[in-house]
């Protein structure tokens, strides 16, 4: 369980930010393109950026430390003393 589900004002508000993301890696890759058209040697050139793949990325991370914090929380144990 990763906590409650989002609002419909939280959903909409990580639409925005993932449509942004998209965008912000379309011309992220443009300039790929545009450098890889200059570049001298192919081993110089750049390899584009899959937005899909970078949020699935980030939505891991985030349920991987969800899940770290949740255990933490089960056992008081653990807390580090210093």
């Amino acid at each position: 369980k990763l906590g409650n589900p989002m609002t419909p004002t939280e959903q909409k508000q990580w639409t925005q930010v993932c449509e942004q993301f998209q965008e912000n890696i379309r011309k992220l890759n443009k300039r790929i393109n545009d450098f890889n058209l200059i570049v001298p040697l192919l081993t110089w050139q750049k390899v584009h950026f899959d937005a899909q793949k970078e949020i699935a990325r980030a939505q891991e991370v985030y349920e991987s430390l969800v899940r770290a914090e949740e255990v933490t929380n089960k056992n008081p144990n653990n807390i580090d003393r210093g």
